[in-house]
């Protein structure tokens, strides 16, 4: 199971973007959307885009799976909203204190009382032995998201940008300007990304050149000169790799559809 994108957002929404290295509030060196040690390892600063790749890969990579893995252990089903909270949680308070917390016990018990749940999330609310009123807010927004029906997400084969920000996605909207340009795709440039933008997009490789070619390494964050080389390659191997991709280094509608999510 994988976190939605309304539960990527969410932590993000909590986390903050920071650009450069810093110390949070015991003293951890932290990056970008909140992240630690070796995912930041060798890094100082970092753009807003490479960042939220980062975060989307170790929210479903380290936290998410790990978790989808021992409630299939258990025979526990989730629904999404609920599997999004319980890893924004774990993004904060790492995997084993969530897998070993009276909240996963009581989850995987099959409890859902409102005032019990609330009750277990809150619990992990402090820092330094002191409660946080930032931590005792998310703590309640995340029992919230885990006691609705739904996340009010649209649950495709294939991603699609909300459309809460009418404004829509500034890079989605640059990737779609040069769709129409280069492929006559007569995409709306609406900054948001449903089937027909995917379907546009081309297959890129070894020795491809140009503006889209450019657009995939800026989304990669890796040098973005246009020209698909053995470093861009490598990118896109490493890239397929830690999605559960075919590692083959060509950007077909796989790679796309995991790179625009």
């Amino acid at each position: 199971m994988k976190v939605s994108q309304t539960g990527v957002n969410f932590v993000k929404g909590f986390e903050g973007f920071r650009g450069s290295v810093y110390n949070d509030m015991v003293g951890v060196a932290t990056l970008g959307y909140g992240m630690t040690g070796s995912a930041i390892k060798g890094l100082t600063n970092i753009t807003e885009m490479v960042a939220s790749n980062m975060l989307e890969d170790l929210i479903n990579n380290k936290y998410g799976d790990p978790i989808s893995k021992d409630l299939d252990r258990l025979g526990v089903k989730l629904n999404q909203n609920q599997f999004d909270a319980i890893v924004s949680m774990a993004y904060n308070v790492g995997v084993a204190g969530l897998l070993g917390s009276t909240l996963y016990s009581d989850i995987v018990s099959g409890v859902r009382d409102k005032n019990t749940i609330t009750k277990d999330f809150a619990m992990w609310c402090k820092a330094g032995g002191v409660t946080v009123n930032g931590l005792l807010r998310r703590r309640n927004e995340e029992a919230s998201m885990f006691l609705k029906a739904t996340n009010n997400v649209i649950l495709t084969s294939r991603p699609v940008v909300s459309k809460n920000n009418s404004t829509g996605n500034e890079f989605i909207k640059r990737l779609q300007r040069e769709l129409n340009k280069q492929c006559n795709s007569n995409l709306i440039v609406d900054g948001y990304i449903g089937p027909k933008t995917l379907n546009a997009c081309p297959t890129v490789k070894i020795t491809a050149r140009g503006n889209i070619t450019k657009l995939l390494q800026e989304k990669l964050g890796v040098s973005a000169d246009g020209i698909f080389g053995n470093a861009t390659l490598n990118a896109v191997k490493n890239f397929q790799k830690r999605n559960g991709l075919s590692s083959d280094g060509i950007v077909g509608d796989a790679t796309w559809a995991k790179l625009l999510k």
